[in-house]
C-alpha cells in the first residue's frame, strides 16, 4: 500500500505495528522455536520489505525509531529495505 495522505500514513503504520507485534509474540512465547528447532537461540532478524521508498515524514520516523528499540529489548533486529524492481 502506497503511504499517501496522512490518514493512509496513520493506518499503514497501524498495521505495521500490527505485524510487528504479531512477530515478536511468535518470537516471545517460543513458537519460532516450536515450529523452526533449527533456528532456536539463534540471532533473529524482522525484515520488512517495502514495495514503496519511505518518505520524509517525522511520524514514519519516529515510529520506525520506537520499533527499531521495541524490537531490539525483545533481543530481535528489525531491518526495512525496499523491494527491487
Amino acid at each position: 500500500m502506497p503511504w499517501g495522505s496522512k490518514e493512509e500514513v496513520k493506518e499503514h503504520l497501524y498495521k505495521l505495528q500490527e505485524k510487528i507485534k504479531a512477530y515478536l509474540d511468535f518470537i516471545e512465547d517460543g513458537q519460532l522455536g516450536k515450529e523452526f528447532p533449527e533456528h532456536k537461540n539463534k540471532p533473529i532478524t524482522i525484515n520488512i520489505v517495502a514495495k514503496y521508498e519511505l518518505p520524509p515524514n517525522k511520524l514514519i520516523t519516529d515510529f520506525f525509531n520506537y520499533a527499531v528499540k521495541m524490537v531490539m529489548a525483545a533481543g530481535c533486529k528489525l531491518e526495512f529495505s525496499v523491494l527491487k524492481k
